[in-house]
């Protein structure tokens, strides 16, 4: 994109660092175009490689200016927003921008705020030559929140900082680090950063442009597009309520179609045979045990990496683990069960008692190297022909593929899984009564599947 493009040129044989200023600071920086000599010959450097880190030095100086000019733009629109918030409440009013005043059905109520600032008899409630009273009663007719997208994940962080101690450090990381990427995202796909109430649908368009060509392009999925465009959004959301402000609702409706969902499994016979044959995992026991409680029970690596030893009963009538939110957060609250260990989770669990201590709450670190070492298990796959080798979770499909081999009803399905509820048939509201299924009954179901 021009704004965020660094350009050397060549004038009178030196090289020079040349750059445009970005249209979301052009109204802070009175310069159009940057240009500085480097102070490197081009004939001592053709190539540019000394020019380019000198330009890059350059640049750098200039995006930390210029999120400078930003910063005080931000405070002093987000004090204005916050001061004629409060100021309406006093005039009886509730905040509303310009066009939104305008828009009210009841000529009454506009009248009634006319009125407040500059009446026609008696006493004004406001002063009409203050810039807060006129915006309390009028509206802003700049869209300004106070809130850039650049500054977008940092504001959804802190304001969701109690619901976020649910999440183990690793999984607060990822969180983060996923906003991140989707506001940069944008910005990139849009060519600018702009207060979160000025995107627009023209904008939200982009970025679904942006991400279509990413997909057809490059291959990648509808999945993680959808999740760029509803995490913005939702963040937007977010904050709009946090700040009482109307959301400008732009990303509403623009998801791509899911993908068809179905999840590449490993054969049931290679994952008895190949995959839980300890001659055939050159590498640490508690990776292979973790990994042999996946084949039995279906659960997710950070559920099993999660387990110690108040999650293990092993003295139980009916061994069992229990997968539960303390001191991490589940994917749903269908997540939380109870799972009878049988066959070879159950051999593995009894060698470690109190969990998998070398990757607890470190699930990457577990799935890096089973995955590593299924790898060498697939021979066959042959990548330059677009070939995909299977992974960990192809373990967990498995799992749920025999399941449906002895015809397990959907609902216990979805209860060993750790899925929503109706999931197996798209519905994802069915509603749910009772106390749900005994550990017996998942008992004699996982003991149709068990391997020995």
């Amino acid at each position: 994109m021009p704004d965020n493009t660094t350009h050397l040129i060549v004038l009178n044989g030196w090289w020079h660092y040349r750059r445009r200023v970005p249209n979301h600071v052009a109204d802070l920086d009175p310069r159009k175009e940057i240009k500085k000599s480097t102070k490197v010959r081009f004939v001592d450097d053709p190539q540019a490689k000394r020019a380019s880190k000198i330009a890059d030095k350059l640049d750098e100086a200039n995006q930390v200016y210029w999120a400078q000019l930003l910063a005080g733009r931000h405070n002093e629109a987000r004090q204005q927003l916050t001061l004629a918030t409060k100021r309406a409440i006093q005039l009886g009013f509730v905040f509303q921008s310009a066009a939104e005043v305008a828009g009210l059905p009841a000529i009454e109520a506009i009248l009634a705020r006319i009125e407040a600032l500059a009446p026609m008899t008696g006493p004004a409630l406001a002063d009409e030559t203050s810039k807060i009273d006129r915006v309390a009663t009028l509206g802003s007719t700049t869209a300004l929140s106070g809130v850039m997208i650049s500054t977008l994940p940092q504001e959804y962080k802190s304001y969701l900082s109690v619901e976020n101690k649910k999440k183990t450090e690793d999984q607060l990381r990822k969180w983060d680090n996923r906003n991140k990427a989707a506001c940069n995202n944008l910005i990139t796909a849009i060519g600018e950063d702009k207060d979160i109430l000025a995107v627009d649908r023209a904008d939200a368009k982009k970025f679904r442009e942006w991400w279509g060509r990413r997909i057809t392009e490059k291959g990648m999925t509808n999945g993680g597009a959808n999740k760029d465009i509803w995490g913005v959004g939702k963040m937007i959301r977010t904050i709009c309520e946090r700040d009482s402000l109307k959301d400008p609702e732009a990303f509403a409706g623009l998801g791509f179609e899911k993908d068809d969902g179905q999840r590449e499994a490993f054969e049931p016979d290679f994952v008895r045979d190949t995959i839980c044959n300890p001659a055939n995992f050159n590498t640490n026991h508690e990776a292979f045990d973790a990994m042999l409680v996946m084949v039995e029970t279906g659960a997710r690596p950070s559920e099993i990496v999660a387990l110690d030893a108040t999650h293990i009963h092993l003295d139980a009538n009916i061994p069992y683990i229990s997968i539960r939110e303390e001191g991490r957060e589940v994917k749903t609250r269908s997540s939380i069960r109870d799972v009878p260990l049988v066959g070879v989770a159950l051999e593995a669990m009894r060698r470690h008692p109190k969990g998998f201590e070398r990757y607890h709450n470190n699930p990457d670190a577990l799935t890096a190297l089973v995955n590593k070492h299924l790898r060498k298990l697939q021979p066959e796959v042959n990548e330059e022909k677009g070939d995909k080798y299977l992974t960990m979770y192809g373990i967990r499909h498995c799992f749920k593929d025999r399941l449906r081999a002895v015809h397990t009803p959907d609902g216990m399905m979805d209860a060993l899984m750790g899925h929503e509820e109706g999931s197996e048939q798209g519905n994802r509201n069915k509603p749910k009564y009772g106390n749900g299924h005994t550990l017996q009954t998942k008992l004699e179901t996982l003991n149709k599947i068990a391997f020995s």
